[in-house]
Formats: structure tokens, sequence, C-alpha cells
């Protein structure tokens, strides 16, 4: 696209540029509004595992969605600033919703709310952001639909358990302690 033409559309490289985020994220937020629809009256381990594998089948079909949080997020900017506040931070509250509840319900560890998102969301997304790498190193299609059900079951796995309460754990509050 030209110059001139950009102009004469949008305004500006950046009105193209906002646009552009604007129109993933609305995608992304229709897709966990819908989520949450289905969700509502479930317990919080179910809201949790159904909105992650949600967010997983988004950015299998819009990795774009991870190259624009990577691109603008290695460098304090404005575009950075405007992102956040339109479009990060209202995603990232409801995800943090998500989890305080699960950690409110004994599911999780008390594990700081900003590392979970910012792990999970991240992880969920590489696998299928980075693709190419994906065929060439490993010799495998991410975006097939068995290698994207076996990567979000996968992640859910390694998340969940990881920061998952264990049984022993509760009777044992040392537990894993090395300082204890």
């Amino acid at each position: 696209m030209t110059q001139p033409l950009i102009h004469y559309h949008v305004g500006s490289k950046e009105a193209l540029w906002r646009a552009s985020v604007d129109s993933i994220f609305s995608k992304l937020m229709e897709q966990v509004g819908e989520t949450e629809r289905k969700v509502e009256g479930m317990g919080p381990a179910a809201k949790f595992l159904t909105l992650t594998y949600s967010f997983i089948d988004f950015a299998v079909v819009n990795p774009e969605y991870a190259r624009i949080i990577h691109n603008e997020g290695v460098a304090h900017t404005k575009r950075l600033e405007w992102l956040v506040e339109r479009h990060i931070r209202p995603l990232y509250d409801r995800w943090a919703a998500y989890i305080e509840s699960a950690k409110q319900a004994g599911l999780l560890k008390e594990i700081p709310v900003a590392y979970m998102v910012t792990a999970l969301i991240g992880a969920l997304a590489q696998f299928f952001d980075l693709a190419p790498l994906i065929r060439v190193a490993w010799g495998i299609e991410p975006t097939s639909p068995e290698h994207i059900r076996g990567y979000a079951n996968a992640m859910v796995e390694m998340f969940l358990e990881g920061a998952s309460v264990r049984l022993d754990e509760e009777a044992d509050p040392t537990a894993g302690d090395p300082e204890a």
C-alpha cells in the first residue's frame, strides 16, 4: 500500500496500525465473550480450562496477535502504552479474575497473577506464532488438528500441574520449601 493511499483511507500509518490492532483484539474479545457465556455457572476450574482452550484456538487462527504483543512489548513507547490501556490490561484483568477465582477455590498456588498470566498467554501463543520454526526444527505442522490439541493439552497439563495445589502440600505447608 502506498503512502498516499494510506493517508487517503485511514489518515496515517499510525492510524492504520491502530485499526489493525483494534481489529485483532476485537476478534479476541468477541471469542472471549462467547466463551464466557458458555461457561456461565461453571466452577473456576472449568472456566479456566475452557478459556485456555479457547485462547489456543484463537492463537492458531490469529498468530499476528502474538507478533503484535512481541513487537510492541519490547520497548516502552506511546504505542505500547496505548496497546496496554486499550487492549492488554482489559484482557489480563479478565484472565487475572479467573486465576484469582481458581486460587480462592484452592485449585492454584499463590503464584503472583502477573507471572501466571504472562507465562500462560505467552506460552499458549508461542507455538503457533513460531510455526515456521516448529516446522523446520521438529518436522511437524503446528496448525494441524492433532498438534493444536496436543499442544493445548500439554500446556494445560504443564501449567495446571505446576500451579496446582496438591493435597500433600495442603497437609504440609512447608512441602517444597527449601528454607523449611
